[in-house]
């Protein structure tokens, strides 16, 4: 009974340069509107009133959503795999494309990334940051 609940989600672009970049590229070379396993939008919880209405729609009360600020520092290469190999909706999405698609769509990201890379370290620099969702299940006592 009762309880806390937090999660972060990547904020939506353009405040996640990275997300803005990869989507871009799918966007220009490949196709955006490939079939996708069923699931809710890729940005829905990065929408502070989305996540209230739907927390409270659980039996959550919603408390606070903030951003959280946080920075991608890759090689632009690294920065690709990142999203081809670690993520959910964006690696299914870059993995329907077709061999020719997804071979245009890397170009295309790793081109537009190094308009990104920092002086100092040489390596792809963007801001990725979250969004921190705080609700509590809240046990009414009665007496």
């Amino acid at each position: 009974p009762g309880g806390r609940l937090a999660f972060t989600v990547w904020a939506q672009p353009p405040k996640s340069q990275a997300f803005d970049l990869i989507l871009g590229a799918v966007s220009r070379q490949g196709n955006p509107n490939v079939t996708l396993p069923e699931g809710p939008p890729i940005f829905l919880f990065s929408n502070s009133e989305e996540s209230k209405q739907r927390l409270s729609a659980a039996g959550l009360q919603f408390r606070d959503a903030k951003l959280v600020d946080q920075r991608w520092v890759l090689e632009a290469e690294d920065m690709y795999i990142a999203f081809r190999d670690g993520t959910g909706r964006t690696q299914a999405l870059l993995l329907a494309q077709s061999e020719e698609e997804l071979a245009a769509v890397k170009a295309d990201f790793i081109k537009s990334a190094l308009d990104f890379r920092s002086a100092s370290s040489g390596k792809v620099d963007v801001a990725m940051p979250t969004v921190l969702t705080i609700a509590e299940k809240v046990i009414k006592v009665t007496s």
